[in-house]
């Protein structure tokens, strides 16, 4: 799962910043979340469309 790093965390040797993105997944990911570390990134469906869009347009 893709998440975005609020303060700065090292893995796996790296270190990464605050604003950039990771691939985290499993304990780790928890651990980060917990701490504060990480915010999960929600990508909104692109083909979304609310369901009052189509009411009474006869599609």
């Amino acid at each position: 799962m893709k998440y975005k790093v609020l303060s700065t965390v090292q893995m796996d040797g790296q270190k990464y910043a605050p604003g950039e993105f990771i691939e985290v997944s499993g304990t780790m990911a928890d651990d980060l979340l917990k701490g504060g570390s990480i915010e999960q990134v929600v990508k909104p469906f692109s083909g979304y469309k609310p369901v009052t869009d189509a009411i009474g347009k006869g599609e």
